[in-house]
C-alpha cells in the first residue's frame, strides 16, 4: 500500500515537473509559452518579442490562446511557410483584451486558420498580418481598431464578410486584394481615403458603401471587381484615381459629384457603364454630362434634363474653367460653352489651362497660347516645346525651345532668352603613324585635352580630342517695348486716336496729342524699347 502511494506520488511529481517544464520563457522577455495537446498558450506581461526561430515550429499547433497581460503579437509569430514546420495546422486564435498590436506577418499563410477572436484593445493590425489565410471566412474587428496595414488580409480567398469599426482611420494598400469571396463592404465614416489596390481582384464583390469622409479613391482600388454593380460616390470625394474602377464589367451606372475629378482610365473596360457627371452651369444651374462607356459617346443635359449637346457628338466632355467645357473628337481637343456653342473646334493635339484667361494648346509637337475666344497670342510656329502658366504678377509665360529657356509677355513678345543646353562633349579618335606626329600635335593644339599612347606595335599614337562646353556669356540685346509694340507711340486716350474731339457742339483739335492722334508711349517714352541682358 505504501509502495503504491509512493509510486503514485512519484508519477504525479514527474508529470507535474514535465508540465511545468513546457512553460518556457520567450527570449529574455516576461512572456512565456506552454504547449499542451496542440493548444499553445502565450502568457505573461508585456510585448511578445520577435524571434527568428520559435521552439514550437516542430510541433502540431491547432489553437493559440493569448492571455491577458500580453500586449502584442510578435512579428512572424505563428507563420506557416508551407513546409512541415510552422503553424500550418492552426485553426483558431483567441486574442486577450490587453493586446494592442498584431505584428507584421504574425499569421501569414496559416491556410487552415478559420476563426479569430480579437480582444477589445487591438488598435493596429500590421503589414500582412493575416495574408494568405485562405480558410478565414468572416472577421469582426473591435471598435478599438484604428489602422489596418498593407496586405493585411490579402489572398484571404474564403473571406466572405468583414465588419469594419467606426474607429478605423486608415487602411493600407492591397489590404483586401484578391479576397475573391468577399461580397459586400461598408467603409465607415471615420475613413478619409481608399488606398491603392485596396479591393483589387475581389471578383465576387457586388456592393460598396463609401463613408461620407472619404476624399479620395486610390489607383486601381476596385480594379477587376467584375461583379460590382452598386457604388455610391459621396460628395466628400474629390479625386478618383487611375484605373480605380477599371474592368468592373457589371457596373451599370455611377453618379460623380460636381467637384470630383476622375483620372484617365478610371472607368476603362466598364463596357456597360453610364457615367453621370454633375456640374455647375451658368448662373449656378445644375447640368449633367452623360458618358456611355459602351460606345464612348458623350452628351450634355441642362438643369431641365434637356439635351444641350446630343449624345454621341463628342468622345469626351469635361469641365474646364469659367463657363467652358473641353471636348474631344477623333482624339483632338476643343472648347464649348455650357449652352453647347463651339468656341474652339476640336482640332488641337492638346489643350490645357494656362492661368486666368489663357489656354495652352499643342499642334505637331509645339505649344502655343490663345485666349478663351480662340485668338492666338503665341503661335506654335515659334517652336516652343514647353510653355508654363501665365504669371499675373510679371505678366509673363515661361518657355523652352531648342536648348533655350526664357520668358515672353502676354502679347507674345520675348522678354528674355537664356541658353541652357550646350553641345555634349564629343570625342574623335584618329590613328596615325609616327611620321604624321607633327600633324597630330597641330591638331591637338586646338583641343582642350590631348593624350597620346602607344599601341602594342609601338609605331602608332591615339589622339583624343574633347570639345569643351561653351559657358553662356551675358549680352545686351535690344528688346522692343511690349506696351507700344515697338512703335514708340500709342493712341491718344483723350481723343481715342482721332486727333479731334467735340467740345459742346464744335469739333476741336485734341490738346493732349496736338491733333496727331498719338502720344509718346508712357512705358518707353518714345524710345521704342530697351536693352535687356540675355545669355549667348
Amino acid at each position: 500500500m505504501i509502495r503504491r502511494i509512493v509510486l503514485s506520488f512519484t508519477l504525479f511529481s514527474f508529470w507535474s515537473v514535465t508540465m511545468l517544464a513546457q512553460k518556457k520563457q520567450i527570449e529574455n522577455s516576461s512572456v512565456y509559452w506552454e504547449l499542451n495537446s496542440g493548444i499553445l498558450t502565450i502568457s505573461g506581461i508585456g510585448a511578445m518579442p520577435k524571434v527568428d526561430s520559435w521552439p514550437w515550429e516542430f510541433k502540431r499547433i491547432e489553437k493559440v490562446i493569448i492571455k491577458d497581460g500580453v500586449t502584442s503579437v510578435g512579428e512572424w509569430a505563428f507563420r506557416a511557410n508551407g513546409s512541415v514546420y510552422g503553424a500550418r495546422y492552426l485553426r483558431s486564435v483567441e486574442i486577450g483584451n490587453t493586446v494592442t498590436t498584431i505584428g507584421r506577418c504574425a499569421f501569414v499563410d496559416c491556410t487552415n486558420l478559420s476563426s479569430v477572436n480579437f480582444g477589445n484593445s487591438v488598435t493596429s493590425i500590421e503589414w500582412s498580418a493575416f495574408s494568405g489565410c485562405s480558410s478565414l471566412q468572416s472577421i469582426v474587428l473591435p471598435n478599438s481598431v484604428t489602422s489596418i496595414g498593407e496586405n493585411a488580409f490579402q489572398d484571404c480567398t474564403s473571406l466572405q464578410s468583414i465588419i469594419l469599426p467606426n474607429s478605423l482611420a486608415s487602411i493600407g494598400e492591397d489590404a483586401f486584394q484578391d479576397c475573391t469571396s468577399l461580397q459586400s463592404i461598408v467603409l465607415p465614416n471615420s475613413l478619409t481615403s481608399i488606398s491603392k489596390n485596396l479591393f483589387c481582384g475581389c471578383s465576387r464583390l457586388q456592393s460598396v458603401k463609401i463613408g461620407n469622409s472619404v476624399s479620395s479613391i486610390g489607383e486601381s482600388a476596385f480594379w477587376r471587381c467584375t461583379n460590382l454593380h452598386t457604388v455610391f460616390i459621396p460628395n466628400s470625394v474629390t479625386l478618383i484615381g487611375k484605373f480605380a474602377f477599371s474592368g468592373c464589367s457589371n457596373l451599370q451606372s455611377i453618379i460623380i459629384p460636381y467637384h470630383t475629378t476622375y483620372m484617365e482610365y478610371a472607368f476603362s473596360d466598364c463596357k456597360n457603364l453610364t457615367i453621370t457627371r454633375k456640374i455647375k452651369g451658368q448662373n449656378n444651374s445644375e447640368c449633367e454630362i452623360i458618358t456611355e462607356n459602351k460606345d464612348g459617346r458623350c452628351g450634355l443635359k441642362d438643369s431641365g434634363g434637356n439635351w444641350v449637346v446630343s449624345i454621341g457628338t463628342y468622345q469626351e466632355i469635361v469641365p474646364f474653367a469659367d463657363n467652358y467645357l473641353r471636348i474631344k473628337s477623333n482624339w483632338k481637343f476643343g472648347l464649348i460653352k455650357y449652352n453647347g456653342a463651339e468656341v474652339i473646334a476640336p482640332e488641337l493635339d492638346a489643350l490645357e489651362q494656362a492661368g486666368k484667361g489663357y489656354l495652352k494648346f499643342k499642334i505637331n509637337g509645339f505649344w502655343g497660347v490663345m485666349n478663351y475666344q480662340g485668338k492666338i497670342i503665341i503661335p506654335t510656329s515659334r517652336g516652343y516645346t514647353f510653355i508654363g502658366n501665365y504669371v499675373s504678377l510679371t505678366k509673363r509665360f515661361s518657355y523652352e525651345m531648342d536648348g533655350y529657356k526664357g520668358e515672353c509677355n502676354h502679347l507674345g513678345q520675348q522678354v528674355s532668352k537664356i541658353k541652357v543646353a550646350t553641345p555634349k562633349p564629343s570625342t574623335s579618335v584618329a590613328s596615325s603613324s609616327s611620321s604624321s606626329s607633327s600633324s597630330s600635335s597641330s591638331s591637338s593644339s586646338t583641343a582642350s585635352s590631348n593624350s597620346s599612347s602607344s599601341n602594342n606595335s609601338g609605331n602608332k599614337t591615339t589622339t583624343i580630342v574633347v570639345e569643351h562646353q561653351h559657358t553662356p556669356q551675358p549680352v545686351q540685346e535690344w528688346q522692343a517695348c511690349f506696351g507700344c509694340g515697338g512703335m514708340g507711340t500709342m493712341g491718344c486716350d483723350n481723343c481715342g486716336g482721332s486727333g479731334t474731339k467735340y467740345i459742346g457742339d464744335r469739333l476741336h483739335r485734341c490738346s493732349r496729342c496736338n491733333g496727331r492722334g498719338i502720344i509718346p508711349c508712357n512705358m518707353c517714352y518714345g524710345s521704342k524699347g530697351k536693352y535687356v541682358t540675355v545669355y549667348r
